[in-house]
């Protein structure tokens, strides 16, 4: 489990005294919750030194929102995806995981939000495209792990 921290704002927007604030409020509060917390994921995508600074106090890792694949040299605190959006193909999923298991790397699939289809919304994803990439992998017997053992076979 992660959290996108207690604000859901743009961190970079605050000082490091805030973000470092905002981190662990948003840590202790799933943590006091019973829920294991390892990682953030910077709302929007949005991070600088200062953020990765105050994400390293309290997190194990960190998602970004950069695009791409990940290996055991990948930096823990900017691990890459792979977005799916609505102009995303089914095809572009399943090449994606393709080229994973290919150069023996592993990729973050970012399902956003699951539903009916609407074009308005970019991050909606239609729920029969995310069980054929499911369906995808159980055939090709993929390892999944989550996002934390992935990062605990980094260096």
């Amino acid at each position: 489990m992660g959290t996108h921290g207690s604000l859901h704002k743009l961190t970079t927007q605050f000082s490091s005294e805030v973000i470092g604030q905002q981190m662990q409020e948003a840590f202790h509060f799933l943590t006091d919750l019973g829920v294991p917390v390892k990682g953030v994921s910077y709302p929007f995508g949005d991070f600088d030194d200062r953020v990765e600074t105050e994400a390293k106090r309290v997190y194990t890792y960190s998602r970004t929102s950069l695009e791409g694949l990940n290996d055991a040299k990948s930096d823990r605190y900017r691990l890459r995806i792979f977005p799916v959006t609505k102009d995303i193909t089914t095809e572009m999923v399943l090449s994606a995981l393709k080229s994973a298991e290919a150069t023996s790397t592993w990729i973050i699939l970012l399902f956003h939000d699951l539903g009916l289809p609407d074009d308005s919304l970019i991050y909606r994803t239609d729920f029969n495209q995310y069980t054929t990439v499911l369906d995808d992998i159980k055939q090709r017997k993929l390892k999944v792990v989550t996002v934390g053992e992935g990062v605990s076979l980094l260096k």
